[in-house]
């Protein structure tokens, strides 16, 4: 029930076009999230994307999803379930309870599952990654999960994914429909030696990648923490992305996360995502997103370049 794809990407691409197979048909998607999987719907035309927000509900809590509002949400249209496992770019690993409520919600609705697990080896002790379809029954008969060797591994040259779907006659609809049948679509080789010597050669790297980017997780919060107008709610759990707070260096109207990304890249030479509708979705307001996957030396540098940008930013803007 595994397919090997032309990156994670693909697999993201080929599980929309499986399901969502007739006009109108909705996909719900996490907000804010990733923006892969909402391009993937948006390639399909006149497929309709539900967004179900993931935010916290106070200072103290995680933030998480609500079924209520996804009961709300779902209408007889609705096809497809999307979960990003663990969450780009809040950084949550979500916990069995939490799978297991979507896992029900799908059930009760027939929706079939998809899960974004490409960060699912970059979770943080104490926590684990939980997969989405190994949480029940119900979840293992519905759930298409999508794997990625870029994240964990760093082989992003070699754009080498996976795909495992709910069963052999499901994976057979994935392989047709992409074309991967006839040799139009399909992984390389050679990119599937690089994945498969991955697994089985590179665990120690792995573990210590992980180690080394819980280090620069926790370095980096606490950096943008002390700095002005700058505020982190929650240390994130996985992945090694951190969405920060800027509302108060923007200062409302008079500036914008994009303007803000434009200003530090071309003033200060540090690159940060703007946490704008088409990367993000809804929610993304007042927020960017900082990737902290590289040396402690540069990140040190790159925190230090934010942080005089935010504050000759939030001069100029003041």
């Amino acid at each position: 029930m595994v397919m090997a794809t032309n990156a994670a990407a693909a697999g993201v691409f080929h599980v929309a076009e499986s399901i969502l197979t007739e006009e109108g048909d909705e996909c719900l998607v996490m907000a804010p999230v990733d923006f892969l999987l909402r391009s993937a719907v948006n390639a399909l035309k006149n497929r309709k994307i539900i967004n179900y927000s993931v935010a916290s509900e106070g200072e103290e809590k995680l933030p998480t999803f609500s079924i209520g509002e996804l009961e709300e949400l779902v209408t007889p249209r609705t096809k497809l379930l999307s979960v990003c496992n663990p969450h780009n770019p809040l950084g949550r690993a979500w916990t069995v309870n939490e799978l297991t409520d979507l896992a029900d919600f799908a059930e009760r609705h027939n929706l079939m599952i998809f899960s974004d697990e490409v960060w699912g080896d970059l979770v943080f002790e104490p926590k684990v990654h939980i997969c989405m379809s190994s949480v029940c029954k119900s979840a293992a008969a519905r759930t298409y999960t999508v794997l990625g060797f870029s994240k964990n591994y760093g082989l992003e040259g070699a754009r080498i994914g996976g795909l495992i779907a709910p069963s052999k006659a499901k994976l057979d609809e994935v392989v047709i429909n992409s074309g991967s049948a006839t040799t139009a679509s399909g992984a390389s080789t050679l990119s599937q030696i690089c994945a498969c010597a991955a697994m089985e050669e590179c665990g120690d790297w792995l573990e210590l990648w992980r180690q080394h980017l819980r280090r620069n997780v926790v370095y980096a919060v606490e950096r943008l923490r002390g700095m002005a107008g700058v505020d982190v709610k929650h240390m994130p759990e996985a992945c090694f992305v951190i969405y920060a707070n800027i509302n108060k260096v923007i200062i409302g109207e008079k500036g914008s996360e994009k303007d803000l990304c434009q200003f530090l890249e071309r003033k200060y030479s540090v690159s940060v995502i703007p946490g704008v509708v088409e990367f993000f979705g809804p929610g993304s307001y007042g927020h960017i997103r900082i990737a902290v996957g590289t040396s402690l030396e540069i990140l040190r540098e790159g925190l230090d370049r934010l942080e005089m940008g935010c504050r000759a930013y939030k001069n100029e803007k003041g």
